[in-house]
């Protein structure tokens, strides 16, 4: 109980802190860099389960929702800004990538590393979520 309560109240310092700093999107990112902060720290945090997966189901609807005709249609002009991020994001996960190939026998060999399927899906870019779903 008092991780989640010691959570709750950062999660509320931070949002208090970027609205007095006029920082954006303050009650997204104040909880966010708070408890980063707090868990960077050594301190416990923890969250609700049903909550957390509620309100990343939103938001990412919300997201989601964002991306009209219109919106896509003018990416096009934007290709070379585009292929630049694709190569940036391709450049700097690079080593990632290599890694989690060459750590294949995680999966492969379970019962010998203590290892599975939980720790593959962690390494690739976009899968940390996933990896902490299957606990």
């Amino acid at each position: 109980m008092i991780p989640r309560l010691t959570t709750f109240l950062l999660a509320g310092v931070g949002v208090a802190i970027f609205m007095v700093l006029d920082l954006p999107l303050p009650w997204l990112l104040g909880p966010i860099f708070a408890c980063l902060l707090a868990a960077l720290a050594g301190v416990q945090l923890q969250g609700i389960k049903p909550i957390s997966d509620a309100m990343r189901t939103i938001l990412g609807v919300a997201v989601g929702a964002t991306f009209t005709p219109v919106l896509l249609a003018s990416m096009l002009g934007m290709w070379p800004t585009l292929l630049l991020i694709l190569a940036a994001v391709a450049a700097t996960h690079a080593p990632e990538y290599v890694c989690a190939s060459a750590c294949l026998w995680f999966l492969l060999a379970p019962e010998e590393t203590g290892y599975g399927l939980q720790y593959w899906l962690l390494s690739p870019e976009g899968s940390l979520s996933g990896g902490f779903s299957l606990r």
